[in-house]
């Protein structure tokens, strides 16, 4: 729809602009071989995809100040033009901007809930897997009958998973030792 209202504007704007400011207002100069304006300079606007050029850089407001109109009427239809692109252009880009705005910061809320979500999980399975790991390593300090191995797998996985659960000043000196 936003496109279909700019190629409308396009086309009614520029056919407007050329037909004020270009060929059909003045008359044509056999020695320049141009269509001078009354103060002397060429018209810009010879040809409708000329006016087409300017059309886009007025709605914009760009505004290069290549092309420019200096009749009066010229002079309505370029305020028209550049009003009217500040309408058709401005307001729906900013809106658009907005709800992409809204729209990114819903999904990264979605993605942070997740995360949260996935850390709990692994939390869970930590815990989990240390009381089997608990219950694996008394079984098998029983079924011996003495006191555990400090080199046994086992007991170092149990220790790791004991000492990430502990608080996080003996993380740090365990990771610094584990290093």
């Amino acid at each position: 729809m936003l496109f279909l209202f700019v190629l409308m504007t396009l086309i009614i704007a520029s056919t407007l602009m050329y037909n004020f400011e270009g060929p059909p207002a003045f008359v044509y100069d056999e020695i320049r071989r141009q269509y001078p304006r009354p103060d002397g300079t060429h018209t810009p606007f010879e040809t409708i995809f000329t006016t087409m050029w300017w059309c886009v850089v007025t709605m914009t407001t760009v505004g290069y100040g290549d092309l420019y109109p200096t009749t009066p009427v010229g002079q309505i239809i370029a305020t028209i033009t550049m009003f009217w692109g500040l309408i058709v252009l401005s307001l729906p880009i900013t809106i658009i901007g907005a709800n992409f705005d809204e729209e990114y910061r819903e999904m990264r809320r979605r993605e942070h809930v997740e995360l949260v979500r996935k850390k709990k999980e692994q939390a869970a399975e930590v815990r989990v897997g240390n009381k089997f790991l608990m219950l694996r390593a008394a079984s098998t300090q029983q079924s011996i009958g003495r006191a555990p191995d400090p080199d046994d797998p086992i007991v170092r996985i149990q220790r790791l998973i004991q000492a990430l659960a502990a608080p996080q000043s003996k993380v740090r000196h365990i990771r610094f030792f584990a290093l």
